[in-house]
């Protein structure tokens, strides 16, 4: 079987913000490949180095193998694996929003067997922001833990301010505090030690790990890679995105460091985040994955719910597609 490819273009409810811009939408290249597999490469906008387009025009050339589009290289990589064993995942639950509907939803998971949460911060005043995390860990069961995000939001006093006001409330991680591009090591580790507060790695992760394309074969660039990786000591884990890593080989890299692991999804729908879960499932079984992203894909391609009410996805073989809701690319 000649390996098909389709395009899909999906609501999202809420819709997500990339870089301020509201993203109502999630475009993905659906892949079957030559044992009847399926796989989908879904590049985000505003974070993903490629483009849905890039990713199509890979497609019609089938060029799989020599793809320069991570989403797709994900995908491919993907495809060969066609066992599929029983998934079992933890998930962390995603609060977003104003602090009204973000403490609604910590009390139902404060009665739930969830067992952490990850809480966007710094699009607001520093105050707010300080006041919701509060807010949220006070709500919550002392054996659920609280992750924040912050995606590179604050100038170093801020970031300071706010880690500093944070590190007595029992937060597992800050993701990304600091608005540096490329953040050095050395900023993020004096952050620890000025603050207190555990910080992780995501956006300086996909930066620090992807080779640039004139680098590929390099020996030295992946050495010096390693290196500055170690540099980061006191990370508290890397938060693994595979859909903006690409090539599975990344994450063993990634997981020969010793670090743990937390696997994250970027809005794919119920293909992609089976693929993210298989391989979390793998790598880091009894670490909670962020997969909610995936409860907001309105009109799924796939027929089982993943995430059920004690936030656990599970999978039990591959999951069912829906093949009407494809159309398929054609050379």
């Amino acid at each position: 079987m000649i390996p098909k490819f389709y395009h899909c273009r999906l609501p999202l409810d809420p819709p997500f913000y990339s870089r301020g811009v509201p993203v109502h939408f999630r475009d993905t290249v659906v892949i079957q490949g030559e044992n009847g597999e399926w796989a989908e490469a879904a590049p985000l906008p505003g974070f993903s180095r490629d483009r849905i387009t890039d990713v199509a025009a890979d497609a019609h050339n089938r060029r799989l193998a020599v793809t320069k589009c991570r989403s797709l290289q994900f995908a491919r990589d993907c495809l060969p694996d066609d066992e599929w064993p029983t998934v079992d995942l933890p998930i962390n639950a995603l609060l977003d929003g104003p602090t009204e509907s973000v403490t609604q939803k910590a009390r139902a998971i404060a009665e739930s067997s969830c067992r952490c949460v990850k809480l966007k911060v710094g699009r607001t005043d520093i105050r707010e922001d300080i006041e919701r995390v509060a807010a949220v860990r006070a709500i919550l069961r002392d054996d659920q833990s609280i992750r924040l995000d912050a995606n590179r939001a604050w100038e170093w006093d801020a970031a300071v301010e706010f880690g500093s006001a944070v590190a007595e409330l029992d937060v597992e991680y800050i993701e990304e505090p600091l608005a540096v591009s490329p953040v050095h090591a050395i900023q993020l580790e004096r952050f620890v030690q000025v603050t207190g507060c555990p910080y992780a790695l995501d956006e300086s992760l996909v930066e620090l790990t992807v080779m640039d394309e004139a680098n590929s074969t390099g020996a030295a660039y992946k050495a010096s890679r390693d290196e500055a990786l170690q540099a980061f000591e006191s990370a508290a884990a890397f938060v693994v995105k595979p859909t903006l890593l690409g090539a599975i080989d990344e994450i063993r890299r990634l997981a020969a460091m010793g670090k743990p692991l937390v696997f994250s999804g970027c809005f794919e729908s119920g293909i992609g985040t089976a693929q993210i879960a298989r391989i979390a499932a793998r790598f880091s079984p009894d670490i909670p994955a962020g997969l909610d992203t995936h409860s907001r894909i309105a009109d799924d391609l796939i027929e089982e719910r993943l995430i059920d009410a004690s936030w656990s996805l599970r999978l039990e073989g591959r999951p069912k597609i829906c093949v009407a809701k494809l159309q398929e690319l054609t050379q």
